[in-house]
């Protein structure tokens, strides 16, 4: 597991943005690879107050949001933001989704054999609102990875982040 975290000292004419006070400090922020793009990684993470990016692929890549890795970990820290690549929890089975059944039950399998990866998971979520980046919208991921996150403990909200 991969985890970036810090904060750099920001000069005194630094403008923060304000996080959104909407949001229920117990949230789960699920975002694709694509909409944070279109968006803007430093736009979603300030917009939302998300406190830890948990990164849900395979293979994390900077290059869609204009960065190279160096730049991907300096901006996270200078947001204070704490970043965690968590592979233990990506999706080993996208080359099975066209067999909805057979997928789900893979999925569901993956996630109880990762109880461990997904407990540490939900214990973020009362640190602040967490982002889970996910390489697109694969509604039965979320659907399942959710639920196996309500399992441990109830009690957080989420959404999904759209252009």
């Amino acid at each position: 597991m991969l985890i970036a975290a810090g904060k750099r000292a920001r000069g005194a004419g630094t403008q923060l943005a304000l996080p959104n006070t909407d949001l229920n400090p117990r949230s789960v922020v699920i975002a694709s690879v694509a909409v944070l793009g279109h968006l803007g990684l430093s736009w979603a993470l300030r917009t939302h107050g998300v406190r830890h990016l948990v990164d849900l692929r395979l293979g994390p890549l900077y290059r869609p949001f204009g960065l190279d890795g160096e730049g991907f970990f300096d901006l996270v820290a200078e947001l204070g933001v704490r970043y965690e690549h968590r592979r233990s929890l990506a999706d080993p089975y996208i080359g099975d989704a066209w067999h909805e059944e057979r997928y789900r039950q893979l999925l569901e399998e993956h996630y109880r054999e990762q109880a461990q990866s997904v407990r540490a998971l939900r214990s973020l979520i009362d640190e602040g609102p967490v982002m889970l980046l996910l390489p697109s919208y694969t509604g039965l991921v979320q659907q399942i990875l959710l639920r196996a996150l309500g399992a441990v403990e109830s009690g957080f909200e989420y959404f999904q982040l759209e252009r």
